[in-house]
């Protein structure tokens, strides 16, 4: 009893934190000077431990040249973005254990723009859910411990944080 009663209010504080992250106001400008691609190298290296378990592969694919791999922003909000992304991935894609292939693309857009590309072949959205997955606590997956709260954070770090855009293609 006492470790499910532990167990619930981890995941309390955890449900808390990330509410947290949906707010604006909770985002900190923390820019630096950093190699884009090695943030994302390492945190698809930070996560892939879990995603093994679930027999996930992933593939990062950096086509950034030497040159453009040098970026002032906030190395967090990339990694929440990039982990946030990963575990939907692992939670609906992948769905127990089944497996799978996940391909991460760093690439420039143009002059000034990147673009980080977060690629599965899992079983895909629903048409009536792709207007809905971004909204907060909108989620398919609650009696598998699904807050709904994931994708909502990954839109507010993207639109708010970076000014820039999010797509979805299923």
């Amino acid at each position: 009893s006492l470790e499910l009663m532990r167990r619930n209010v981890e995941r309390a504080h955890r449900l808390v934190q990330d509410f947290k992250k949906v707010s604006v106001s909770q985002l900190t400008d923390n820019k630096e000077l950093f190699d884009l691609s090695e943030a994302v190298e390492e945190t698809v290296s930070l996560i892939l431990v879990n995603l093994k378990r679930n027999q996930i592969k992933v593939t990062f694919d950096n086509k950034l040249s030497s040159e453009q791999r040098n970026w002032v922003g906030d190395r967090g909000v990339i990694s929440q973005i990039l982990i946030n992304l990963l575990m939907n991935v692992e939670r609906y894609a992948y769905p127990k254990g089944i497996g799978g292939l996940v391909e991460v693309v760093l690439e420039q857009a143009d002059d000034r723009h990147y673009r980080l590309i977060v690629r599965d072949r899992g079983k895909g959205i629903s048409k009536e859910n792709h207007k809905r997955v971004f909204e907060p606590f909108f989620t398919t997956g609650r009696s598998f411990g699904g807050t709904g709260l994931g994708l909502a954070i990954v839109h507010n770090l993207v639109t708010n944080a970076l000014k820039g855009e999010i797509k979805l293609m299923s």
